[in-house]
């Protein structure tokens, strides 16, 4: 059973500010943060690792406060997919703006759409970044009840489970497993993966000694260099190209590290979000995290559009500075309404349906 007592006020804290990070960095690293410095800018691609961290936290620390996990799993699964149908209006809407008509929906677009890959079907502006709310839904909806269910019984059981797919992230690494494999449309790999950043959630919520014990940051200091010397004796590149989509060993093991250096550093990180400016920031960004990832890729595909009539087409520190600007203010304006929307629909249907 999870200890209670070591999750504190100071960890939801923690949690908060670096989800509110977390959305700010991918929200940069999409309007061009991931290629503005070059190879070097993909090991920003760390905090997509972050968010399973804090998702497999929320999950663990929210399961054990109900009676009924089937329960749970519906509200979790509601709270996830009611945001995302709504939000299906809006390229639906950029759709008809163009065309001027409605898409001519075949079974299996309509499929893509319902198991959250729309990206396959839909080309008109970006929607790939919708890859992450679908492994999401497996992972919270369907592995994290397991998990939790299942670590209770043994202490062994979540070492079990971080080998296994260890070894899964090793078969990738060394071209065992050569792409993400995936059943109707739904991947399987990526879930699994990433899932074990829900064990490093279960040791969190139990107080850390774990996570922190200098057995296990040696061991995985040990895996991290072990899969970069492979990296580069490969002629592979070590900044994490190659190695995120589907993710491998590699780029796990470097989440894995950066996620200990946080929590080691947890209070000086607090720290910083002290200062008024960057609790405002974070504030906003922990509040709206899911509208923005939602939004950010219109507002993206808006800025981009306009920004062909009115600027030159160069990249260079002072179109990327003036576009990440637009991007933010139109994200945080489209944010905040689409919660008002949004939050007011999902609470009436949890609450109609008893959940």
């Amino acid at each position: 059973m999870i200890d209670k007592s070591p999750f504190r006020k100071e960890d939801s804290k923690f949690l908060a500010h670096l989800r509110a990070l977390s959305i700010f960095i991918i929200v940069f690293g999409h309007v061009g943060g991931f290629w503005v410095f070059g190879p070097p800018s993909k090991f920003l691609l760390v905090f997509l690792s972050f968010f399973f961290f804090i998702s497999g936290v929320v999950s663990f620390v929210s399961i054990e406060r109900y009676r009924l996990v089937l329960k749970w799993m519906l509200r979790r699964f509601l709270s996830l997919y009611v945001p995302y149908l709504l939000f299906c209006l809006v390229p639906l809407g950029v759709y008809l703006f163009f065309y001027h008509a409605f898409p001519s929906f075949s079974l299996g677009a309509s499929l893509d759409w319902l198991i959250m890959y729309p990206a396959a079907s839909y080309k008109l502006y970006p929607l790939g970044h919708l890859w992450f709310l679908q492994t999401l839904m497996i992972i919270t909806v369907f592995f994290a009840p397991l998990m939790f269910v299942s670590f209770k019984k043994s202490i062994i059981v979540p070492w079990i489970y971080f080998v296994g797919v260890s070894l899964l992230a090793f078969f990738k690494l060394v071209g065992i497993i050569t792409h993400d494999f995936s059943f109707c449309g739904i991947s399987i790999y990526k879930p699994l993966v990433y899932s074990l950043f829900y064990v490093l959630a279960w040791f969190f919520v139990n107080g850390k000694s774990i996570l922190l014990h200098v057995r296990f940051v040696l061991s995985m200091l040990c895996v991290f260099m072990f899969c970069l010397l492979f990296v580069l004796f490969k002629n592979n590149s070590p900044f994490f190209e190659g190695h995120v989509h589907p993710p491998d060993l590699y780029f796990v093991s470097a989440s894995i590290l950066c996620i200990i250096f946080l929590v080691r550093i947890q209070k000086s990180f607090n720290l910083l979000f002290s200062v008024p400016i960057l609790r405002a920031f974070s504030k906003f960004f922990f509040e709206h995290t899911y509208s923005i990832y939602l939004l950010h890729t219109f507002s993206i595909f808006l800025v981009e559009t306009v920004f062909n009539f009115l600027l030159p087409n160069v990249k260079n520190f002072s179109y990327g500075l003036i576009k990440l600007s637009l991007v933010l203010l139109l994200t945080s304006m489209f944010a905040l309404l689409f919660d008002l929307v949004v939050k007011r629909v999902t609470r009436q249907l949890l609450s109609f349906l008893g959940v």
